[in-house]
C-alpha cells in the first residue's frame, strides 16, 4: 500500500534542536533536498503501488533519497541504513524525525525490484534534470547514475564466492609449488598461466 511523504509533519524536541543549527542548512545534501520535487517524484512512482492493499509501505521519495544518498556517499544498502540511523545530516536529507524508523536494507532491495531498472533510470533522469535546473549537478559536479546504483547491489552468490576462494588457494599454491597449482580437474588460475 502507497504512503505518501510526509513534508507537514509536526517536529519533535529532538528534531528542533537539530534545526537550531547542528546541521547547516547550506549542505549541499539539504540543496539537493530542497529543489527535488519530490511529490512529483513520488506521484510518478505511485502506479508501482496498490493504494489500498496491503501493508504501509515506506514513502517512495523517501526511497529514492536513500538510493540518492547511497550514491552521494558511496555507501552500500546496509551503510546507509546504519547511517542514517545516526547520522543527522543523513537524517535532515532523508525528511525523517529522531523517532522515525529507517527503512531497511531489504527494503531498499525490494523497492529496486518493485520499480526495476528502468524505473530506477527513469527517477534518477528526473532528479537529475531537477539538480541540474538548479545548478547543483552537471559539467563540473558529479550526475547522479542510476545505471551505477543498479549495478552496484548485485552480489555475488556463494558458488562464486566459493570459486573465488578456489582460485586464491591455487595462486598462493603457484607461489610456492608451481608444479602442484593445476588443480585435480584440469583448473589453472589465468594469473599461472
Amino acid at each position: 500500500m502507497l504512503t505518501r511523504d510526509r513534508a507537514d509533519r509536526q517536529l519533535g524536541f529532538a528534531d528542533m534542536t537539530r534545526a537550531a543549527g547542528s546541521v547547516p542548512k547550506d549542505h549541499r545534501l539539504l540543496r539537493m533536498r530542497r529543489a527535488v520535487d519530490w511529490e512529483g517524484i513520488e506521484k510518478s512512482l505511485a502506479s508501482y503501488y496498490d493504494a489500498w492493499t496491503g501493508r504501509p509501505s515506506f514513502a517512495p521519495a523517501l526511497l529514492v533519497r536513500m538510493l540518492v544518498l547511497e550514491y552521494y556517499a558511496d555507501l552500500s544498502d546496509r551503510d546507509v541504513e546504519e547511517q542514517a540511523g545516526y547520522n543527522l545530516l543523513y537524517r535532515a536529507f532523508l525528511g525523517l524525525g529522531m523517532d522515525d524508523r529507517v527503512p531497511d536494507s531489504t527494503t531498499l532491495v525490494r523497492f529496486r525490484d518493485r520499480i526495476g531498472e528502468e524505473g530506477i533510470r527513469k527517477v534518477f533522469a528526473e532528479v537529475n534534470r531537477q539538480l541540474e535546473a538548479a545548478g547543483l549537478v552537471g559539467s563540473d559536479r558529479p550526475v547522479l547514475d542510476g545505471v551505477r546504483m543498479w549495478a552496484k547491489v548485485a552480489r555475488r552468490s556463494w558458488v562464486g564466492l566459493m570459486q573465488r576462494g578456489r582460485e586464491k588457494v591455487y595462486e598462493a599454491l603457484g607461489r610456492v609449488e608451481p608444479d602442484r597449482a593445476d588443480a585435480p580437474w584440469g583448473y589453472k588460475s589465468e594469473s599461472l598461466a
